[in-house]
């Protein structure tokens, strides 16, 4: 918990406390005084008070090292309820289950699905008590080539994958290798991303989770596990499975394991054999364990053990990776996100059909989230930030530039000033303003970014020399004492423009694309938020009230005033507003298409990937997606001129006849559409074959 939380926490405390003693009566206040001051002044009658409490006070530090509960993450103040223990989960979901019954809500999203004993057990236990009509998804962070177990009768996740895939969509595969080779080359020191995961587990392990680390062991042991091995050893051996492990945790519900848990398995003990390691006997014992272990050893108590070590992989893989790799490897930090790996950088647009294919197959009713409040950053940051991708000859020039102008007597160390840059670029106002208020947001944000890292500064030792450093840098850049604010304002400005496409583009594709879209609070502009607290900042309700009625008002005046009208207003965020407005609108008047239609991938007469284009169908009623990629990549600066030749094979099974949502133009288009045609009047395209 940080100073600023704890502080809010301990205001709400002493006022609580003013409460109660204020409802005392005076005369017994007065004999409840002398007994206070009178315990405090006796050591002995003050140590036997404390040793009769429910808990030991003990400095916040030793938790690191001891502790005898769970907690949420590392953070002391979040107890964990043992949910697996069906007495707690009927009194703790009584309240939901009345708020249900009375249909005040719908449905449920798990928090933090990953720090349950048997998740499976817990879904049952829900859709026992609230049936199958309740829409209950889960947060759920998948990796790459990971799924949601089969078993989970669930509709799906909180939609991190959703967001990883639309933002490796946005991002260019060649420009992106040339951001990272450029990236090397400013910290060549700096281990591959996956060294440095394994690094950063392992120092969350040592230095921030040994209490737990034991507690596994003793529990290990407790459980009659040990056989003949040391607990030394037997500590080392599963560290090295907890560091190792290539995702948040496997879901065990028997022993010996098989299937996808086994192979997961065996691809943490293929990690660890590439290491020489000095517990191989311990390690090869906890295999043979899980997965032939002797009759002798109760499966159930393995069991047991197997499932409480998953109940902290979760957490270790948080902390190493979101919550701190996230803020040390910087090529490109657009990915360095919830849900989303720098490992990988830029997708196809063949790739992205064919996971949108699977989404629909799998997991139709699953959230597609691009924003949410534990994003690393707003979704619109992270949109400018690949456009970089397209430009990264332009980038590394302005980046070598800047590195030379912006000499102070102190400055960040390099990683931190790239991190530095991409920050200013991705969170830059749209006005082009950099105001006192946008550099105070952007400095608190860097001093959470430091102590984030964990290389410079903590949270808990905080360095408050090197982070006022790297304050006082963004300070002195933008003091107009050197040319860093009039270089920098029409890279940004460029940046910008190319990213308004991308962005209506990532919402238009939420909206239609297999899943529930999912718009976080304020996101109907432009998203330009930091990591929290900066993305839970009060929302300006009333100015998109105001927003949303003049649109209301232009319609009436016809659909040429109304996109004149939102084009005039795009740095306002009206044309992403005006995008929500009518997709989602045509959306809950055609549910079923985007409920229960197919996704059809649509390809270019000349084969060109120039445009991510899909249709989606239920029966006779068809909608086609067009979203514009690589427009700088491909030297298209007006997209309404660009388009000259290109056209979408539509095939014969196709309609020939079609209605754009956002411009009310009808188009003949037997065969093929002309991009011309589609992308013309309005920056992306939602067309329908009948009318809306």
């Amino acid at each position: 918990m940080n100073g600023r939380a704890y502080e809010s926490h301990f205001t709400t405390w002493r006022k609580l406390k003013a409460k109660w003693i204020n409802a005392i009566p005076a005369s017994e206040r007065n004999t409840i005084q002398d007994i206070v001051d009178r315990v405090n002044a006796d050591e002995e009658k003050l140590l036997n008070l404390l040793s009769n409490q429910h808990y030991v006070f003990t400095h916040w530090k030793q938790t690191e090292k001891q502790i005898n509960y769970r907690r949420f993450f590392t953070i002391n103040q979040l107890i964990c309820l043992r949910m697996e223990d069906e007495n707690v989960f009927s009194e703790y979901h009584s309240f939901l289950h009345s708020l249900y019954k009375s249909n005040l809500i719908q449905g449920f999203r798990i928090d933090h699905i990953d720090g349950l004993r048997d998740p499976a057990q817990y879904i049952r236990r829900l859709r026992n008590l609230f049936g199958d009509a309740c829409y209950i998804i889960a947060e759920k962070i998948l990796e790459a080539r990971e799924v949601l177990p089969r078993d989970w009768l669930l509709q799906g996740t909180s939609g991190y994958e959703f967001l990883a895939q639309i933002n490796q969509l946005f991002t260019d595969k060649k420009g992106a290798r040339h951001l990272l080779d450029f990236y090397r080359t400013l910290v060549p020191s700096l281990p591959p991303y996956k060294q440095l995961v394994t690094q950063n587990k392992k120092m969350m392990l040592e230095g921030y989770m040994e209490g737990e680390w034991n507690n596994l062991v003793d529990y290990f042991i407790e459980l009659g596990l040990q056989g003949d091995l040391t607990r030394p050893g037997l500590k080392q051996a599963l560290g090295s499975i907890m560091i190792s492990l290539p995702i948040y945790r496997i879901y065990p519900e028997q022993i010996p394991l098989e299937g996808n848990d086994l192979s997961i398995l065996n691809e943490t003990f293929n990690i660890i054999s590439q290491s020489q390691s000095p517990v191989e006997k311990e390690q090869e014992y906890i295999y043979t364990l899980f997965t032939a272990p002797d009759d002798k050893i109760p499966k159930a108590n393995i069991l047991l053990f197997l499932q409480r070590l998953m109940q902290f992989t979760g957490p270790l893989m948080a902390k190493g990776v979101e919550d701190t790799t996230f803020y040390i490897y910087n090529p490109l930090i657009s990915h360095d996100e919830v849900g989303d790996s720098p490992s990988t950088l830029g997708m196809t647009i063949n790739e992205f059909h064919r996971r949108m294919s699977t989404r629909r197959e799998s997991s139709p009713n699953s959230l597609n989230a691009t924003a949410t409040h534990d994003t690393k950053r707003g979704e619109d940051v992270r949109i400018r930030l690949s456009v970089l991708s397209e430009i990264p000859d332009k980038w590394e020039d302005h980046v070598r530039r800047w590195r030379g102008a912006n000499t102070t007597k102190q400055r960040p160390d390099i990683n931190d000033e790239y991190f530095i840059y991409q920050s200013i670029v991705g969170g830059f106002p749209e006005d082009l303003q950099a105001t006192e208020a946008w550099i105070k947001r952007l400095k608190e944000y860097l001093v959470k970014v430091v102590r984030e890292a964990k290389v410079k500064s903590t949270w808990e030792f905080p360095n408050e020399n090197y982070e006022t450093i790297c304050t006082d840098f963004v300070e002195h850049i933008f003091a107009g004492e050197n040319n860093f604010l009039p270089d920098i304002l029409p890279f940004v400005e460029n940046v910008i423009d190319i990213a308004h496409y991308n962005a209506l583009g990532q919402l238009l594709i939420k909206i239609t694309a297999p899943g529930i879209p999912d718009v976080y609070q304020g996101c109907e502009l432009w998203d330009l938020s930091y990591v929290d607290p900066d993305n839970r900042r009060p929302v300006d309700f009333e100015t998109r009230k105001k927003y949303l009625s003049d649109l209301f008002q232009k319609e009436n005046e016809g659909c040429e005033s109304l996109l004149s009208f939102v084009k005039e207003h795009r740095r306002a965020g009206m044309e992403k507003l005006y995008v929500a407005w009518r997709a989602l609108n045509f959306r809950r008047s055609h549910d079923d298409i985007f409920n229960l239609g197919e996704y059809l991938p649509l390809q270019f007469s000349r084969g060109d990937s120039l445009a991510c284009v899909f249709a989606r169908h239920v029966n006779e009623q068809w909608v086609l997606v067009i979203i514009p990629l690589g427009l700088e990549r491909r030297g298209i600066q007006n997209p309404k001129e660009g388009w000259t030749s290109e056209s979408i094979i539509l095939g014969p099974n196709l309609p020939s006849h079609w209605i754009n949502i956002f411009t009310g133009k009808e188009i003949d288009a037997p065969g093929e559409l002309s991009l011309i045609e589609a992308l013309g009047q309005f920056p992306v395209a939602l067309l329908t074959n009948k009318k809306a």
